[in-house]
């Protein structure tokens, strides 16, 4: 008897924050095999970050021609074109969230003002309309992006203004990936070429990294689990994720942190042990250096200030 094939669950959420600006996140449950087909009308840019899932995308039509992109979680990327239509496929088995930040050229450009000249000259020739050409730039996203699109998934703390606080992390994340951009269009730098098989064991390593972050594998653990020496390890994370392998640990312990005081069911020395961390002074200074605030006065903020009822809520694998 033939398996019994189930229909993926397809769910697309925007919000506008003002107008040309506004957020989109894409959640698919898994099911059989899907193609969405979109099309796009009036210009905008596109900041994109697949937070989990593997997908293809292709491009067609006026001044696009047809291009064909792999997407993957942890990759981020920028896009800008007129006129294109979207076909989205994704394989059957495969969850996928991704969040989008779109804005239009005359708002993008009213914000950066005097400072276009930090737009790389490809990115401002498309943005002029000097080219038919598609701009299309994709690659793996560095730490402090994840976390802004981390927080923008999971709201405002309790008594914040929600759409202002999403404003400012759209706004964020569109700095966060202007810089990406600078540094991949104008500073060539020295980075050591990964190949796909290396790409997806740095992957693999940060996913068994972080599976138990209270208690994390060793280093020597890690390399060998992956089949990378150590220094490609190393030096791996640094290119893929902007970060060292215990940076990255501990910003996922310290995020986790955060999500656990929003909850509310746990006190600071409960959060801490849960985290991984048996000195409470070291888990608290750790926090007031990352949030500029000790954990204890945030736990006590969260409980004196009001709740607020975010719109846009989704559990963050990145």
């Amino acid at each position: 008897m033939p398996e019994e094939q189930h229909e993926k669950k397809f769910s697309r959420q925007e919000t506008a924050l003002r107008p040309g600006l506004w957020f989109s996140t894409t959640e698919l449950a898994p099911g059989g095999d899907l193609s969405v087909r979109h099309e796009c009308g009036a210009p905008r840019i596109d900041f994109g970050f697949v937070l989990s899932g593997e997908f293809t995308a292709r491009f067609d039509g006026l001044g696009c021609g047809r291009v064909e992109m792999k997407h993957r979680s942890g990759m981020g990327g920028i896009k800008f074109f007129g006129g294109c239509r979207t076909t989205v496929s994704i394989p059957a088995d495969t969850q996928a969230l991704v969040l989008h930040v779109y804005i239009t050229p005359p708002l993008f450009r009213s914000l950066l003002q005097n400072e276009l000249e930090i737009v790389p000259k490809g990115f401002l020739t498309a943005l002029e309309g000097k080219t038919s050409e598609p701009f299309m730039r994709h690659g793996a996203v560095h730490l402090g992006v994840r976390e802004c699109v981390h927080q923008a998934l999971h709201g405002a703390s309790r008594g914040m203004p929600h759409n202002i606080f999403l404003e400012g992390k759209a706004l964020e994340l569109i700095a966060l990936q202007l810089s990406w951009l600078n540094a991949r269009e104008r500073g060539p730098g020295r980075t050591t070429h990964l190949s796909p098989r290396e790409r997806k064991a740095i992957e693999a390593a940060r996913d068994m990294l972080v599976a138990d972050i209270a208690s994390p594998p060793g280093l020597v653990e890690l390399s060998r689990h992956v089949g990378l020496n150590l220094q490609k390890l190393q030096h791996g994370f640094q290119q893929q994720f902007g970060s060292t392998i215990y940076g990255l640990l501990k910003e996922y312990r310290l995020q986790r942190a955060r999500q656990l005081f929003d909850q509310g069911d746990m006190n600071v020395s409960e959060v801490a042990w849960h985290i991984g961390y048996t000195n409470i002074s070291h888990f608290s200074a750790a926090y007031k250096r990352r949030f500029g605030i000790l954990p204890k006065q945030y736990l006590k903020s969260m409980h004196s200030g009001r709740p607020s009822s975010p719109p846009m809520r989704a559990a963050c694998p990145c």
